[in-house]
């Protein structure tokens, strides 16, 4: 009885294995060594000649950092390219749409070739697999994000809207990012170096006298400031002009009761609080900060 039993069982589990093989052959859903056959894609895997290959063709340059780099040399070094990089064809040479690092890590390492998916690629279609795949990057920058939406804009003709619906984005975020493009230059690097907060740069750009502004931002930058702050420095900045136009000082509302504000910031050494108007700056190399910190910490200062 128990032997019957189990060959019924048998029986009805290959009948299902046949019937799940004929319904992935109908759909194409083999793979094959090297290449995969289906109704709709074929995957066409090629050890690529390193040299034929061309980096991503583009106005968007984004930062890969020499460790990133050097950390994934290694690792491909140790167990070989894990996944393989997208190239499409372009006239007798093939060019890079997904794997921009690992195409580097591979030329680091003296490779002669690399395995690569081929496929011919509209480039409306390049652009935004390879916009994806540099949203997803790690580190990414407001501004290389920005710049990623520009390019998709201003280049392949694509909508706000088209944008935010193919990188999963909000339409007004999109244009808020793009927007910080037309920031004065040196805000960009601020941002983009993570030295200030986007909140601060948008306030910090209502100041038109580029010397004010950047008197303000290295200010910023060196010490760092809260929304708050920008917003009191660019109420100053107003009153200046209002100065300048009159040669009158402001005047207060009638029975008006100004009560004074003190505003502080931590000190780097004690990190007691301090206030503005006490705070001194000393401009020092990384490595003369370093030894200054080390030194009152011997010192029992800290």
């Amino acid at each position: 009885m128990v032997k019957k039993s189990i060959a019924v069982t048998c029986v009805r589990f290959l009948q299902h294995l046949r019937q799940t093989n004929s319904y992935r052959k109908r759909k194409g859903l083999y793979m094959k060594s090297g290449k995969g056959t289906s109704k709709h894609r074929s995957i066409n895997y090629l050890e690529v000649e390193l040299n034929l290959i061309d980096p991503p063709d583009g106005h968007v340059r984004m930062d890969i950092p020499e460790r990133q780099l050097y950390e994934l040399s290694e690792s491909m070094k140790e167990v070989g390219l894990i996944q393989a990089i997208l190239v499409t064809p372009v006239k007798e040479r093939y060019e890079v749409v997904v794997g921009h690092r690992r195409y580097l890590a591979a030329k680091k390492l003296r490779w002669k070739t690399i395995k690569a998916e081929v496929k011919a690629l509209e480039r409306n279609e390049v652009a935004i697999l390879r916009a994806t795949e540099n949203l997803q990057r790690e580190g990414l920058s407001p501004i290389e994000e920005a710049a990623i939406y520009h390019d998709l804009y201003t280049e392949k003709g694509f909508t706000i809207n088209m944008i935010a619906e193919k990188m999963g984005r909000a339409p007004t975020h999109v244009k808020k990012r793009m927007d910080l493009l037309k920031m004065d230059p040196e805000i960009q690097k601020a941002i983009h170096s993570g030295k200030i907060m986007l909140q601060v740069a948008r306030i910090l750009s209502k100041i038109d006298d580029k010397k004010e502004l950047y008197r303000y931002l290295e200010i910023a930058v060196e010490n760092g400031v809260t929304p708050k702050v920008a917003l009191l420095w660019t109420d100053e900045y107003r009153k200046s002009l209002h100065y300048l136009d009159t040669h009158e000082a402001p005047t207060n509302p009638p029975n008006e009761v100004i009560i004074p504000q003190k505003y502080y910031t931590p000190c780097q050494i004690c990190e007691g609080p301090m206030e503005y108007k006490d705070m001194n700056v000393i401009k020092v190399c990384r490595a003369c900060y370093d030894n200054l910190i080390k030194a009152l910490r011997e010192g029992g200062a800290l």
